[in-house]
């Protein structure tokens, strides 16, 4: 299977960085399902048929305009944005949407609008940030083979099926994002699920795995430097991953926790 990083478009989590450190599905793998969509890097990466919830709709919203899509809208798109993201007024996810409707501009405002791209947190383009064209592009085909559906994570368990392998890649703890009216993201029930689910489950979390987890047996996937955003520089950060009902051999389980 290929490996090199696939994402339909950018977005805040690390799932495309995170997927090349990775094993790959396993033998006999028919369909790869993500609780926690976003941009589907680990199911795109593979070009496997796919199942994909997201709480948030305008994730799936976005899905669905690419999948539909004609590529000449990308295009016409993008050559809009290198001729018009240096004028002043700068453009704006409300301009997008009349001149080239919703699902563009949903595609504008993950890509190009925010300091940092992969948010939905501004409504108008920064010129610094350019349309990733051509990941977009070579990614499409593959996401025509992905079903999405809003909703949450839970609700993915009773679509499972014999030949689905799971990549779990949820928030960390307290992030609020989709979940402000919970208090944050939080971690209950999320090992008595993953347990009752009766097919391969990749786990990915973030510092703290084995705290807030304990009932899984934890390996380093890799060892990153990421931004600080609150007191400037970057800080370094180890990605850790759990392999449930996973076919692997014992060598491979020996060698990754000598080396952790």
């Amino acid at each position: 299977m290929s490996r090199a990083p696939k994402s339909l478009f950018r977005y805040s989590g690390n799932k495309s960085r995170l997927t090349r450190f990775l094993e790959e599905p396993p033998k006999g793998c028919r369909r790869l399902v993500e609780p926690f969509l976003g941009s589907g890097g680990y199911t795109l990466t593979y070009g496997l048929p796919g199942l994909g919830c997201d709480r948030d709709g305008r994730v799936t919203a976005l899905w669905r305009w690419l999948q539909e899509c004609d590529p000449r809208d990308l295009y016409d798109l993008d050559a809009w944005w290198r001729e018009n993201r240096n004028r002043n007024p700068m453009p704006n996810v409300a301009e997008v949407r009349e001149r080239f409707g919703e699902g563009a501009s949903l595609y504008f405002k993950i890509n190009v609008c925010s300091a940092m791209v992969g948010q939905w947190s501004s409504e108008t383009g920064y010129p610094q940030h350019d349309f990733p064209l051509q990941k977009t592009l070579e990614a499409l085909e593959s996401a025509r083979r992905v079903e999405v559906f809003e909703g949450d994570w839970r609700d993915i368990a009773p679509r499972l099926k014999e030949g689905d392998c799971v990549l779990f890649d949820p928030p960390y703890i307290g992030t609020h994002g989709n979940y402000k009216e919970e208090g944050g993201f939080s971690p209950d029930g999320i090992s008595s699920e993953i347990l009752s689910w009766e097919v391969p489950v990749i786990f990915t979390y973030g510092d703290g795995a084995a705290e807030i987890f304990p009932e899984f047996d934890w390996e380093i996937a890799t060892v990153r430097r990421v931004p600080n955003l609150r007191s400037g520089g970057s800080v370094e950060r180890r990605e850790w991953a759990a392999y449930i009902r996973f076919p692997r051999s014992e060598t491979v389980f020996d060698f990754f926790r000598a080396n952790s």
